[in-house]
């Protein structure tokens, strides 16, 4: 006991630089109270801990924020010759916002958590945090880079957010653009293992697994807890509080323009609603802004559709043309009650059918491979034709003809009764099971590879990545493009690494 007040008298030297009311205004009053003061603690906690509604221009970001980058700041400082267990760091700093007694208290539940509920659920959340601060801390630099470049990240979407992380992680100096304000979509990403891509560990890295996710934003699907399934704007969100925490500075309502040079430097260039246009200078461009980068038309980058395949086969050659991907999604209403899918059937070994494996064929449907997500609250099914079959849904789907109509659920229903358990007899049992979006069951997918002629272009002497849909488009099933974007982080750092060495040799 008296080590550990020792260490709390330590370490509250490192958290006094900063009062409470310049972090948190002057309207800010730390009452003696200890219900007072552990309601104002779990507030700032359960601000630190949820990504749900995070955006770092809130009002309640213009509140807390200043306080967790402050304790962050002192774990960056004090961590590399910290000899306590770092709870008791946090507990110090906590202790100048909130006060001397609710940290005792704290202390207490530490030992006794049956002492109190809330100030043990209070005590949890503290360890929570200091476990997530742990993790932020790892991806601090050794030393900021005397020749640290100057990164502008065009783009503010998942995929811009994580190269602007991984450049702070190696000591360079990020900024991000966004147009939109806020964070929205809700496209659904499936994060994978290090055997398929090193998605699922690099999130857990940034202390993903300390944020307090409700199950209904966020499900993992395979049974080892190694596929994360989590929609995009949670992904943004969680990602933007990393870089708020680190310290690197996001812009939104702002749109990329072009590309200026003076003096040999290069200059992107940006305009806001209210102000005028401005200029930021750069070493590195990244786009990261879509489908249709800004980035990669300044750039003059070229974007083709790959219209055919050469597949070697044996000796031979064949050719494969018009390569683009027609696929039908549905999703399924599971049951709340029971938080479960539709059941599917049984293989010969007693195991649901695997509709997940490529080998999984419909005969005489043209269907190549039916991709599932599983795992309520997320049942949806993809279902991919070979490309005589796909341009035959397709024209079902678009006409109103009556006969092409059945016969395009008459399709559905042989598919969907290959795997699941209770037999659909008819479409209005079909779609009892369904979810509709603005009267339609099933989406058409229909996409084209699509490729950038290089992902990198020099610009005077600097240079230009494109990263995501700026770069390729995706062909293959929804949902794991992002662990495109999380692979090609290895890109980005060797590109980096040769700018680094570049400007060493110059100097």
């Amino acid at each position: 006991m008296l080590l550990w007040v020792l260490s709390i008298c330590i370490v509250l030297t490192f958290c006094t630089h900063t009062t409470q009311s310049d972090v948190l205004g002057s309207s800010f009053n730390p009452t003696k109270n200890l219900a007072d003061d552990l309601i104002s603690l779990r507030s700032f906690l359960s601000f630190s801990l949820n990504i749900e509604n995070f955006h770092p221009t809130t009002s309640l970001s213009q509140r807390y924020l200043p306080i967790l980058k402050r304790i962050y700041s002192t774990y960056v400082r004090e961590l590399p010759t910290y000899q306590w267990e770092t709870r008791h760091l946090l507990l110090a700093c906590l202790s100048e916002e909130f006060g001397n007694a609710t940290i005792a208290e704290l202390k207490l539940s530490h030992e006794v958590k049956e002492r109190n509920f809330e100030v043990a659920f209070v005590a949890e959340q503290v360890n929570k945090l200091d476990s997530f601060l742990n993790a932020l801390f790892s991806l601090y630099p050794e030393k900021t880079l005397e020749e640290g470049k100057k990164i502008v990240v065009v783009g503010g979407g998942p995929v811009g957010l994580l190269h602007a992380i991984a450049a702070k992680s190696k000591g360079h100096f990020p900024v991000v653009y966004e147009k939109r304000r806020r964070y929205f979509r809700n496209i659904l990403f499936d994060l994978g293992p290090q055997s398929w891509y090193p998605s699922h560990e690099r999130l857990l890295s940034l202390g993903w697994e300390y944020q307090n996710i409700p199950n209904s934003v966020q499900v993992t699907l395979s049974n080892d807890g190694n596929i994360t399934t989590v929609s995009c704007h949670l992904l943004e969100k969680f990602f933007a509080k990393v870089l708020s925490i680190i310290d690197v500075d996001l812009n939104y309502g702002v749109k990329f323009l072009d590309i200026s040079e003076h003096q040999d430097r290069q200059f992107a260039v940006f305009s806001q609603p209210t102000k005028d246009t401005f200029k930021i200078e750069f070493d590195i461009l990244i786009g990261a802004d879509g489908a249709k980068s800004d980035v990669r038309e300044i750039l003059d980058i070229p974007f083709q559709n790959i219209e055919k395949f050469k597949i070697l086969k044996g000796l031979a050659t064949k050719n494969i043309k018009g390569i683009h991907q027609i696929s039908v999604v549905m999703n399924f209403v599971g049951s709340s009650e029971s938080r479960t899918c539709p059941s599917v059937k049984k293989n010969m070994h007693g195991d649901d059918v695997d509709f997940l494996h490529p080998s999984f064929v419909v005969p005489e449907t043209g269907v190549t491979m039916v991709f599932k997500r599983w795992r309520f609250p997320y049942c949806s099914a993809q279902i991919f034709f070979n490309h005589e079959a796909g341009i035959r849904v397709k024209n079902l789907i678009e006409t109103n003809d009556e006969d092409d109509y059945k016969s395009l659920w008459t399709l559905i229903l042989k598919i969907l009764n290959s795997f699941l358990e209770t037999q659909i007899s008819d479409t209005l049992s079909l779609h009892a099971l369904l979810f509709s979006s603005k009267g339609s069951y099933i989406n058409l997918v229909n996409t084209t590879v699509s490729v950038s002629g290089s992902p990198v272009v020099k610009i005077g002497k600097s240079f230009g990545l494109l990263v995501g849909d700026a770069l390729m488009s995706s062909h293959y099933r929804l949902g794991i493009g992002m662990n495109t974007a999380f692979y090609m982080l290895t890109l980005f750092d060797t590109l980096l690494d040769c700018t680094q060495r570049e400007a060493s040799l110059d100097a």
